[in-house]
């Protein structure tokens, strides 16, 4: 990453000078039962801008003309409300008036929110970096998470709001005697969407962040503005310096306090088997010190980064040699970033994608191309082609599935060109948007790795696993 200065020397600016050269754009998300054309008629006042309606999300405002997108049909669908981006003085004034429309003619929930873009007037306001060639190292410092999130306290814990004070390490676990030296280079940068500073347009000079959001966030005009503005200020300042501070310094600190004892456990296995007794690890279920030792190599690294991103203290880990599989069990994880596991009787909050899952509780989570397999219970979460076999409980969920079938039972949910299955049963609080996916004739038989015979599986479902008629495409063969 290039970071060298775009200007020579620093040069200050006063508060309104950065405000009147910051661009801000804005997605508002919402549920209204209001007729449509009232709401249209009511934004149109609010922003004095035309209001087009669509349900296409990647349609994108213009200076006179915001975006009101509705995915579906329903008694109180969800709309998202876009602004275009114009400097922060003159669409300020629109924000309070639209969060009072919110309080009186919408609903929000935990999933909802205010997307917030920020870019900055280059010409006029001549920072020594630009966001398209800054330092994310020091923004990812700069930034005070604790600060947001006790104004929304509901992001904390959102899939579409993660953290973004997670450094890891790109390959093996370096020696941080110096971390500043290579931070860009040696740390994993969040570089998706659903973090709180979202950089996936930042080549483009924007910054988009999602730290604002949750149930009744409408009701918080003061509090909203407060985080717009500390967004704008706190870009400035880090664009505006050439050295990291003394501040910086020490949330580096912060972020690697115990960086160190997992790196020791990385490169050591007795360190870590004298050190956390309550992780069983395991291969093909054999727990010797010794085993456990000699297949550290392959251990450690899915291991130790469980503990780092998903804050996994206790539980059973095993590896499974035949498949070459990592197994989960008896874990609570709370804002987890799990890839590529068979998860077993936990609890999980936070990201997952590639795992197979059996008899877990998960709430308030991202599950991207993985299989439900048999009695999982989710709340509040938002699955992507993502299969859901028979006795799993869907509840309040968004599944947008991409062909993917849905088998189970789902109740106050919004399911998107999934195919949904004969043993699906859906209330009516549900809705299906798009054609279902015919699935009237026998489909082959899924394909997958499955566990062997170990007791962890086999005791999940008792000796005969289909003596409920579990009747799924996807069987577990014991």
């Amino acid at each position: 990453m290039n970071n060298k200065p775009i200007f020579n020397h620093i040069q200050n600016y006063s508060v309104s000078e950065v405000f009147n050269n910051a661009w801000t754009g804005f997605v508002f998300e919402f549920f209204s039962s209001k007729d449509l054309n009232f709401i249209i008629e009511d934004l149109i006042k609010i922003t004095g801008k035309a209001v087009t309606v669509t349900n296409d999300p990647k349609i994108l405002p213009t200076w006179t003309t915001a975006v009101l997108v509705r995915e579906y049909e329903g008694k109180s669908p969800l709309y998202k409300f876009s602004l275009a981006p114009q400097n922060y003085p003159s669409i300020s004034p629109i924000v309070t008036p639209l969060l009072e429309w919110i309080k009186t003619s919408a609903k929000t929930n935990t999933t909802t929110g205010i997307g917030v873009s920020l870019s900055f007037n280059n010409g006029s306001l001549k920072t020594v970096t630009s966001i398209s060639n800054m330092d994310v190292a020091k923004m990812i410092l700069k930034i005070d998470e604790e600060y947001l999130y006790s104004r929304f306290p509901d992001r904390k814990e959102s899939p579409f709001c993660l953290s973004i004070k997670k450094l890891m390490p790109f390959n093996e676990f370096l020696n941080t005697s110096n971390p500043f030296r290579n931070l860009n280079t040696s740390f994993k940068m969040p570089n998706t969407t659903y973090y709180g500073l979202d950089l996936t347009e930042k080549s483009y000079g924007v910054l988009n962040f999602n730290y604002i959001g949750g149930k009744g966030y409408e009701e918080k005009p003061l509090q909203v503005e407060e985080s717009i503005k500390y967004f704008i200020i706190n870009t400035y300042q880090v664009l505006n310096i050439s050295e990291y501070t003394k501040e910086m310094e020490y949330e580096m600190t912060k972020i690697l306090e115990g960086y160190s004892k997992f790196r020791r456990c990385y490169y050591d296995p007795e360190f870590f088997l004298a050190e956390y007794k309550d992780i069983q690890v395991g291969v093909d279920l054999k727990t010797v010190d010794q085993i456990i030792k000699t297949f550290w190599p392959k251990l450690r690294d899915p291991l130790v980064r469980l503990m780092m991103e998903s804050g996994l203290k206790k539980g059973k880990f095993n590896l499974d040699m035949e498949l070459g599989t990592y197994q989960l069990k008896d874990a609570v994880l709370k804002k987890a970033d799990i890839k590529g596991l068979q998860i077993m009787n936990c609890e999980v909050q936070g990201l997952m994608e590639g795992c197979e899952v059996w008899n877990s509780k998960i709430t308030n989570s991202r599950i991207l191309d993985s299989t439900l397999i048999d009695g999982n219970k989710l709340d509040g979460c938002f699955l992507e082609s993502t299969r859901a076999d028979r006795n799993n409980t869907i509840n309040k969920s968004t599944i947008s599935n991409n062909g993917e079938i849905i088998n189970c039972k789902v109740t106050e949910s919004v399911i998107k060109n999934a195919g949904i299955g004969k043993e699906a049963r859906l209330d009516e609080s549900s809705i299906v948007i798009g054609k279902p996916i015919e699935t009237s004739k026998k489909s082959e038989e899924l394909k997958v790795s499955e566990p062997k015979d170990y007791i962890w599986f086999k005791n999940l479902l008792g000796d005969n696993p289909d003596k409920n008629g579990y009747g799924n495409e996807y069987k577990i063969k014991w």
